[in-house]
């Protein structure tokens, strides 16, 4: 597992006494994604458009970690930090040794992205189409950008959710029941 950052180029935060690593390229991780939007909005709105938009793919990067965070409590693994920069983010945190447990936590982010997807679908069927500047760019990042990132996350490449997931279901299917090796 990589080792979080406790020196560098990262402004720290502390939220219910997790540390989160907010990298000075951040910002560049919504401003490719927010071009689309701003292309599309009236003359002189592309701007704030692409603020918006970059702001709230913040946010999701931001849920999807606590997602897994929140999880690795439920199981009582340690959480030593979120990190979040231009390439993404990370949650560090203990690794439970059950195989069920590091599932749990593997998916916690996955599950918190669906969770907001539903929760803004249920939203934007309720109160139809949105009004503002903002909350279009929310639905654009929250409903669209969110199931492609879900996607992303949950396919098995290098490095993602889906690939450590996949691994730890294969760990298991090799120890298979009865040969008393600890997964």
């Amino acid at each position: 597992m990589k080792t979080h950052p406790e020196h560098g180029p990262y402004f720290r935060v502390t939220v219910l006494a997790v540390p989160i690593y907010l990298h000075w390229s951040l910002p560049l991780l919504g401003a490719g994604i927010g071009l689309l939007p701003a292309m599309y909005a009236p003359p002189g709105r592309g701007f704030t458009a692409c603020l918006w938009v970059t702001a709230f793919l913040v946010l999701l990067v931001l849920l999807h970690e606590i997602g897994h965070a929140v999880c690795a409590r439920v199981v009582s693994a340690r959480v030593h930090g979120i990190v979040l920069s231009a390439l993404g983010g990370c949650c560090f945190c203990e690794e439970p040794v059950q195989r069920g447990r590091k599932l749990v936590v593997l998916l916690g982010g996955i599950g918190a992205q669906l969770a907001l997807l539903v929760v803004s679908l249920g939203l934007l069927w309720l109160l139809g189409a949105p009004s503002s500047e903002a909350l279009t760019c929310l639905a654009f990042v929250f409903v669209g950008v969110n199931v492609v990132y879900i996607v992303l996350s949950a396919f098995p490449s290098n490095g993602s959710d889906g690939e450590r997931i996949l691994a730890v279901i294969r760990e298991g299917r090799k120890s298979g029941p009865g040969t008393g090796r600890v997964t």
